[in-house]
């Protein structure tokens, strides 16, 4: 299927059409899903987020940009047409009885998703079945990668807006220990004395 997604080569890996950058789409959702944390009162369920890398959730969801906008029926139906040839040769010791309506049938399936989601289920699909798939089995697949992809665009902007959020909302400082407080008054006394000489400070004191 290397001619039909030419336009995406060299891309980031969750837009290989096949298992494997299926596999890298459900790990990037791994690494990006929100661990379940209690909030205490006045707490922010993501605060305590370990945020993702900003430009790699950029990547993302550039990445997956680039996969939606393969709208064209020429694109689409070439890649239908290769996963159709995929499944069809998948298991070369059986046969169909009606093998031009089953194709016509997944193909419509197909027609309704970009070549990239068609190609990671259908790859996906193959490597487990032991028959062909009924056109359920498609459907279910398509669906299931189709969400997979707007979970992870959904993470990716989530992780995104969070960096935008912190850096609008800085923390608060927490306030200074009582060793902070001392060390800084040391500080001063030290600069002032370096300034004025050391008999400024019993001046200062006399004053008071």
């Amino acid at each position: 299927m290397s001619g039909v997604y030419s336009a995406l080569a060299g891309d980031h890996p969750i837009v290989a059409p096949t298992a494997a950058g299926l596999a890298a789409v459900r790990a990037a959702i791994a690494t990006l899903t929100v661990p379940p944390r209690a909030v205490g009162a006045g707490g922010r369920a993501l605060d305590h987020l370990r945020l993702h890398d900003a430009a790699a959730c950029r990547a993302i969801l550039a990445a997956l940009a680039r996969v939606r906008a393969v709208t064209s029926h020429t694109e689409r139906a070439a890649a239908a047409e290769a996963c159709l040839a995929m499944i069809v040769t998948a298991w070369p010791n059986r046969s169909l009885a009606d093998a031009e309506n089953y194709k016509q049938s997944l193909g419509v399936l197909l027609l309704e998703h970009p070549p990239v989601v068609c190609g990671q289920a259908v790859d996906d699909l193959t490597r487990g079945a032991k028959r062909f798939p009924a056109r359920p089995d498609l459907a279910r697949a398509l669906k299931q990668v189709a969400a997979d992809h707007a979970e992870l665009g959904r993470l990716a902007q989530l992780h995104l807006d969070e960096w935008q959020y912190r850096d609008l909302h800085p923390p608060p400082k927490a306030p200074a220990s009582a060793a902070e407080r001392e060390a800084e008054k040391a500080r001063v006394r030290a600069l002032l004395m370096g300034a004025f000489g050391p008999g400024y400070l019993k001046t200062e004191r006399k004053r008071r």
